[in-house]
């Protein structure tokens, strides 16, 4: 009926985030081709070569994201699929 919500699944796999973990490997050697505005995040930007570090940070971001939009979903029934 109208009342339910629900749940909302993250896929947290695939060469896309290994692809870009791979590139901040790589971009943490070159610092002075990068703006001041992408160095703030330099330190944390090590912890991204880490795929796995992409599954467990991504996921609640996306949940800050969504809930800003206003999407209505049962989010204690949500989870990653790889």
């Amino acid at each position: 009926g109208a009342n339910v919500l629900l749940p909302f699944a993250f896929h947290c796999s695939g060469y896309s985030i290994i692809e870009s973990a791979d590139r901040n490997w790589d971009a943490r050697d070159s610092p002075e081709e990068r703006s001041d505005s992408k160095l703030r995040g330099r330190d944390d930007i090590r912890e991204f070569q880490f795929p796995y570090h992409w599954v467990w940070y991504m996921p609640p971001s996306a949940v800050e994201d969504l809930k800003e939009y206003g999407l209505g979903c049962d989010w204690r029934r949500s989870f990653v699929t790889t």
